[in-house]
């Protein structure tokens, strides 16, 4: 699975924070989360469809956008 973030297309909390693709093992379902530094070092992540702390990390490509140099 490969996703393409526009990050002018978050908001800007969400810009300061990462984000991490997971997947569900119990449920299945897929999710991009906002988590904290803290929060994804200790595992303290659910999925926010069921509740489930068994995620398997998901590791996704991106492109970064970046301005014309003058």
């Amino acid at each position: 699975m490969h996703n393409v973030r526009s990050w002018s297309s978050t908001s800007r909390a969400a810009a300061d924070m990462p984000m991490y693709d997971y997947k569900c093992l119990d449920c299945g379902k897929e999710s991009l989360i906002v988590v904290t530094l803290k929060e994804h070092e200790r595992g303290e992540v659910q999925c926010p469809s069921c509740g489930s702390k068994k995620l398997q990390q998901l590791f996704t490509s991106f492109i970064a956008h970046t301005t014309k140099k003058s």
